[in-house]
């Protein structure tokens, strides 16, 4: 069998050549399955965490801090800076695409 460079591979050199590449897309599957697998534990770690902080301030202290971190972000002037620039290039981008 000839391959892309013109190399010769005989049948045993091509049967290992395939199931290396199984072996590494088996191995590829799994490390993917086990991403999923800890992204899906972190998701349910934080969503304990936040319901155990719910029931341990009671909802209108966690709703309140919420609000007050919500209002401390929204005050910093690098995040006014950042939203107003926003801001104008969405203006710009639909000012263009009405124009055109």
């Amino acid at each position: 069998m000839s391959g892309r460079n013109g190399i010769t591979l005989n049948k045993a050199e091509n049967a290992s050549i395939s199931s290396y590449t199984s072996a590494v897309s088996e191995r590829t599957a799994v490390i993917a399955r086990v991403r999923l697998y800890i992204m899906g534990l972190l998701t349910w770690v934080i969503i304990a965490v936040v319901v155990l902080a719910v029931i341990g301030l009671g909802v209108g202290t966690f709703y309140s801090g919420i609000l007050q971190g919500a209002e401390t972000v929204g005050s910093n002037p690098i995040v006014k800076d950042a939203t107003g620039e926003a801001k104008e290039f969405a203006n710009n981008v639909t000012q263009k695409s009405a124009s055109n």
